[in-house]
């Protein structure tokens, strides 16, 4: 490990890979750890968001076992049901134990507590940071949809099955038309002896006198009724034995409001208006969840050409005995709340007593929310409902809340998570897929030993200091464009690590090939490399490497660099020889020194004995007498 610390290129790579990392972390202190063969040592990458804000360093350190340390606690142990609040149980609460779509449900009202018990061993005297809780829900509705399909004849008896199901209505419609200047109505229907309601009735009196009825029986009917083949009457007729061309049609839907199961509109017209088509004439209100009905019928021995805009026709039938009768019936799935006034269009020819009855079948769809969202521990529970009161989503996703509790609680053996819901809505089900925890804490911090290192993030340098905060005691700083440090820099350089060592010679020459440049880096064209724009000197690669190519290096790609350290042996020898030569010179000049210094005694000698000559000549041209 302490040759990580020392190794600057190592140092760097672990602060690339970790640095996103503790960018996400913005109000804490938080680390990143690598440690050694010592469980007491660590390399240490760490933010400290109070004592060095926008500092992240790498410390090697000494320090006891789980300081600083992150404990994810995914759940364990089985959930239960607890008391405590709302009447509804939840189901397969041990479904909340993993996130693989398999649910703890609840349905309609509030549900009771759904206990998750989440087990931790954090640190005695530890700091929690933060506490993290996850709910992975969602909610499911059934819309009301069609069991059995629709069944049409002209028979007043039949022997019909209602399949078994959730939540169903049967419904019954009748197309009737004769010509006897009345209009016949159903006095009543039975299923299985269970009596009918009546929602709907339209009458055309007119040379084709016709009647549109609409019936149902709700859940409970159905089930008095009794399962299997039961009798359909439809024989009870305000004037029986007059009845002509009649078409009744029966099915059963499910997940039906069995409240509020059914509403409807109606709408008719005279025969003598032979119109084309027939609207409802009061719009009627649908939601979520709903079926809407479009049914038409007529008097005139046609069928619907045109199925109302948005719905589907499951049938369209003719019943030509003696006047003709059509019933025809139209469906549309509501996936939204609003109104709905359909049209049937007949035909084209002599329409007579076209009728038109928009029946809805009411769903009673709902939504979720959170009712209790809260921890507990011993026994109890802790902290404050953390519920957001929003409604859930219908797609299986994590909500999160941040608690809080004490090192104590959160080791206690039931420490976990309650939730309770309220669920709106007859065909609702909440749905927990999975519940967690994360605790995030500290032990007490442990004393920087050796080093410290780290990113200046708020002035983008690297530094490198002998203390635990940057800034002091700094060793190396490094920008774009400049290393700096402040203390000596060396490189071994012993003998022992030594071979083949040969003595430089004829540097000065050498160095004669050698020019020194201004210049400057091209910036613009080579981004990524984080040149200055400041004015530089130095060498140009290519020439030195003619000369000298020990002190050139070339990287994958081709470029080259010198190692502008490695010139100062040269620079040594160059100067040694320049020495030399400059000793030379000195001796030599004091050779010559000392031959000009006699040459001038000998001068200085030669000049007097010609004074001496002079003057012996001037006296013996006198009569003085020269003593030997």
């Amino acid at each position: 490990m302490k040759r990580i610390g020392k190794d600057l290129s190592a140092v760097i790579k672990i602060i690339v890979f970790a640095l996103p990392l503790l960018s996400s972390f913005s109000s804490w202190s938080q680390g990143f750890g690598l440690g050694t063969n010592s469980p007491s040592e660590i390399l240490h990458l760490y933010r400290d968001q109070n004592t060095i804000p926008g500092d992240v360093t790498i410390r090697y350190q000494t320090q006891a076992a789980g300081t600083g340390a992150i404990t994810s606690g995914p759940l364990s142990g089985i959930p239960s049901n607890m008391g405590g609040v709302g009447t509804i149980a939840w189901t397969n609460p041990i479904n909340a134990d993993a996130t693989n779509d398999t649910y703890a449900t609840a349905t309609l009202g509030t549900s009771n507590y759904l206990y998750s018990d989440v087990s931790f061993a954090i640190p005695g005297g530890a700091t929690i940071n933060s506490i993290d809780i996850e709910v992975e829900k969602s909610y499911k509705n059934n819309p009301t949809v069609i069991l059995d399909a629709w069944t049409t004849g002209n028979i007043n008896a039949i022997s019909y099955t209602a399949s078994a199901g959730t939540n169903r209505i049967l419904i019954v419609a009748i197309s009737q038309t004769n010509r006897n200047g009345t209009v016949e109505t159903m006095g009543s229907i039975s299923f299985g002896g269970q009596a009918l309601t009546k929602i709907n009735n339209t009458t055309q009196l007119d040379n084709d006198d016709s009647s549109l009825e609409v019936w149902y029986l709700h859940e409970a009917g159905i089930v008095a009724a009794g399962a299997g083949a039961q009798t359909l009457d439809m024989s009870n007729w305000s004037v029986p034995g007059d009845i002509e061309d009649e078409i009744y049609a029966v099915a059963t839907y499910q997940y039906v409001d069995q409240t509020n199961p059914i509403s409807a509109s109606g709408s008719a017209v005279s025969g003598a208006d032979k119109v084309a088509s027939i609207q409802l004439v009061t719009p009627v209100a649908v939601n979520t969840g709903d079926i809407m009905l479009a049914i038409g019928a007529q008097a005139d021995n046609r069928s619907f050409d045109v199925v109302p805009a948005g719905y589907s026709e499951l049938f369209d039938v003719i019943h030509n005995d003696n006047r003709g009768s059509t019933l025809a019936v139209n469906e549309k799935s509501i996936t939204a709340a609003g109104t709905e006034q359909p049209t049937v269009t007949g035909q084209a020819g002599n329409l007579e007593g076209m009728h038109i009855s928009g029946v809805v079948i009411n769903n009673g769809f709902g939504n979720t929310i959170d009712n209790v969202v809260q921890l507990y521990s011993g026994g109890t529970l802790i902290g404050v409902n953390l519920a957001s009161g929003t409604a859930w989503t219908t797609t299986d996703t994590y909500s999160s809340y941040a608690g809080v509790a004490t090192e104590a609680q959160i080791n206690a053996a039931d420490f976990g998570l309650v939730v309770s819901a309220t669920v709106a809505g007859t065909f609702c089900t909440a749905q927990i897929d999975h519940v967690r925890i994360s605790v995030t804490y500290t032990t007490t911090p442990s004393v920087f030993t050796d080093f410290a290192s780290g990113l200046d993030l708020s002035s983008g340098n690297y530094v490198i200091s002998q203390s635990s905060a940057l800034g002091t005691s700094d060793i190396m700083r490094m920008n774009t464009g400049s290393i700096t440090f402040s203390v000596a820099a060396g490189t071994f350089s012993d003998k022992r690590f030594k071979k083949n060592i040969v003595q430089l010679n004829g540097t000065l020459e050498k160095l004669k090939k050698i020019s020194g440049v201004y210049y400057d880096m091209r910036v613009d064209k080579f981004t990524s490399m984080s040149f200055t724009k400041d004015r530089q000197i130095g060498f140009i690669a290519q020439d030195l490497e003619k000369v000298y190519p020990e002190l050139v290096k070339t990287d994958k790609q081709g470029f080259k660099s010198v190692t502008y350290a490695t010139m100062t042996p040269v620079l040594v020898e160059a100067i040694k020889e320049l020495n030399n030569k400059i000793e030379n010179l000195e001796r030599k000049n004091k050779e010559l020194t000392a031959e000009l210094k006699a040459f001038e005694y000998l001068e200085q000698e030669v000049l007097e004995i010609k004074k001496t000559l002079h003057t012996i000549s001037i006296k013996s041209s006198g009569t003085t007498t020269v003593k030997k």
